[in-house]
């Protein structure tokens, strides 16, 4: 069994400024991560991968879409909003290496139909 620590417990944008906190995970036995996708900076996301690979963390992300992205809307407009916001927190994944991307992604977040 391997074990991860969901990065939301403590912020919604993982930057450097918590890479001693990633060090103290990799210490404390966790296997990995999930990393909140929520601001889309690729660049941001590299060096998050950057440094879980040194540790020898895994990873995989979470993220949500809004009322104003949402995947089934009866508005054209805002399900191409919500494509293209999943298509982006795809990116992301792959920008830190990560191997699943978990949601809600079917709607958006309490959204029901």
């Amino acid at each position: 069994m391997k074990y991860g620590m969901n990065m939301l417990l403590w912020t919604s944008d993982v930057t450097e400024e918590h890479f001693p906190l990633l060090e103290n995970l990799k210490t404390w036995g966790f296997d990995g991560v999930e990393l909140p996708v929520f601001d889309m900076d690729a660049a941001k996301f590299q060096k998050v991968g950057k440094k879980l690979d040194s540790l020898g963390l895994a990873r995989t992300a979470v993220t949500v879409c809004t009322d104003t992205e949402n995947p089934i809307s009866p508005d054209a407009k805002i399900r191409d909003a919500g494509l293209a916001r999943l298509k982006k927190a795809v990116d992301m994944c792959a920008a830190s290496g990560c191997t699943h991307l978990c949601g809600p992604i079917h709607s958006a977040l309490g959204s029901f139909t």
